[in-house]
């Protein structure tokens, strides 16, 4: 969604493999913009440049799907405050040392609680 037009187009250009103009197809529009658009205008801009080809369909329902694809996946990914993505494995690490920091401080009361 904070991806700028030139972006968006290249996305556009990528998903649609170039069977319609993607500059057309997204125009002005920023990131965030073309999230806010509703799945009919998806279909509308599509047939705008290819008229009611049996193609434009596909394109049209292939864009809109692929866009709300990394809509969730944006949401769904666990992420640091900087906004780079946690990957499961760097996720499973943080665990492990949480879980040793977490064992030694056991040991270490443990140890203090014999002195007392």
């Amino acid at each position: 969604a904070l991806w700028n037009n030139v972006k968006m187009i290249s996305w556009v250009n990528d998903v649609a493999a170039g069977k319609i103009d993607a500059k057309l197809f997204v125009n002005s529009l920023t990131g965030v913009q073309f999230c806010a658009l509703p799945e009919n205008e998806f279909y509308a801009r599509a047939q705008a440049q290819l008229g009611d080809e049996e193609g434009m369909v596909e394109i049209a329902k292939t864009l809109y799907l692929g866009m709300w694809t990394l809509i969730v996946d944006a949401k769904t990914r666990k992420r640091r405050p900087d906004g780079s993505i946690i990957t499961p494995k760097q996720e499973e690490e943080e665990r492990k040392r949480t879980e040793e920091k977490r064992v030694e401080r056991a040991r270490v009361w443990a140890e203090r609680e014999k002195h007392l």
